[in-house]
């Protein structure tokens, strides 16, 4: 278990790794401060909120500058440890990225604001469901057709090599093809060469560069918000769930068989 207040989770994460101490330390002295500034700069409005911005400039200049840096950047020079820096990068996940291909700001915000006090977490009235909800009615308002339980097996092509169409397969087990001049896929994209697509489609460079990546694993997130203090509700940590043996498998961002 994990403690929400940055003290005691610098703490916890010093007592587990006693000999990377000084680089967690220095990670969360560093960055730390520029996500309690956001939090801060988000609370402010009008003019006190250019004010704000004037007075810590050489912090948006920092944050600003780690735009052109990866989480792996900066986690690599100060964590030798792969266990220790397996847990460091977890928020990466969140995005469904290897660390390595996560913009280091953007890593800082997701691994620190949680440990800031009143960064509270914003909760759509109705649900998150409530949202899908909506785009689906606008969708099909402005003319848009929604298959729900329904399989896409396969995409079409024409004779240049252009996608025009999907082969589905609906919930009664009839298939139909709907054809489009633009498709969006959302399937992984080792499923997409090898399961959707003809053979041949792609380049076998390409066909070989995705089956040889290393993805980050994903995860489902759920959050509590309402404005709320989570410790009134008696809770005061969180859980990290890993697998203890990628840290063995993944070493300087490299498979190891």
């Amino acid at each position: 278990n994990i403690p929400i207040g940055i003290d005691d989770y610098v703490d916890t994460l010093c007592n587990m790794y006693p000999h990377e101490a000084e680089g967690i330390k220095k990670f969360h002295q560093t960055y730390y401060p520029m996500a309690e500034w956001v939090v801060e700069f988000e609370k402010r409005r009008g003019l006190n909120k250019m004010l704000y911005a004037l007075i810590n400039l050489p912090i948006i200049a920092r944050l600003l500058a780690l735009r052109r840096r990866t989480a792996a950047d900066i986690l690599d020079s100060l964590v030798k440890d792969p266990k220790a820096r397996e847990i460091l990068a977890l928020p990466a996940n969140l995005f469904g990225l290897h660390y390595s291909e996560l913009d280091a700001a953007v890593f800082i915000m997701a691994s620190l604001l949680f440990h800031v006090l009143d960064s509270s977490a914003y909760y759509p009235i109705g649900g998150s469901g409530k949202v899908s909800k909506t785009l689906a009615k606008c969708f099909c308002e402005s003319g848009g057709d929604l298959s729900l339980q329904t399989h896409v097996e396969g995409i079409t092509f024409d004779g240049n090599g252009c996608a025009t169409g999907v082969v589905v397969k609906d919930k009664s087990g009839m298939s139909t093809t709907k054809t489009a001049k633009c498709i969006i896929n959302c399937a992984d994209l080792s499923e997409l060469i090898d399961q959707l697509c003809p053979q041949g489609t792609f380049p076998e460079i390409f066909m070989k560069k995705v089956h040889t990546h290393i993805p980050g694993r994903s995860l489902v997130a759920a959050w509590a918000g309402l404005d709320i203090d989570l410790k009134d509700y008696g809770i005061t940590d969180y859980e990290i769930i890993h697998n203890n043996d990628m840290s063995e498998q993944m070493i300087d961002n490299k498979l190891i068989e």
